[in-house]
C-alpha cells in the first residue's frame, strides 16, 4: 500500500477485543486504546502521536507497530543524530 491510500475501517469485534486488550495491558485511555487498535488491524508499521504518554505506553508492549512522536520522526528521516526530543 503507498502511503497516500486511505484505509476505511468499520466496525469490527477484532478492532474492539484488542482495544479491551490494550487498556488491560497498557493502561491506555479507551480512545487512545482505540486508536492504536484500529492502526494495529488496518496493518500499519507507524504510529505518529504528540501524546507522549501514549508513545511511552506503547514502548512498555511488544507491539507489531512503532509508536513515535512525528517530531523524531522526521527528524529520523532527515537524518538527524542529535539523539531524540520527544517521548
Amino acid at each position: 500500500m503507498e502511503s497516500s491510500e486511505l484505509v476505511e475501517l468499520l466496525y469490527s469485534e477484532d478492532i474492539y477485543r484488542l482495544a479491551k486488550k490494550l487498556v488491560a495491558e497498557g493502561k491506555f485511555a479507551a480512545k487512545d486504546a482505540v486508536h492504536l487498535a484500529c492502526a494495529l488491524y488496518a496493518g500499519a508499521r507507524l504510529f505518529l502521536t504528540c501524546d507522549d504518554k501514549l508513545v511511552k505506553k506503547a514502548k512498555t508492549l511488544k507491539l507489531n507497530i512503532e509508536v513515535m512522536n512525528p517530531v523524531d520522526y522526521i527528524r529520523g528521516e532527515m537524518g538527524y543524530e542529535g539523539g531524540k526530543t520527544y517521548g
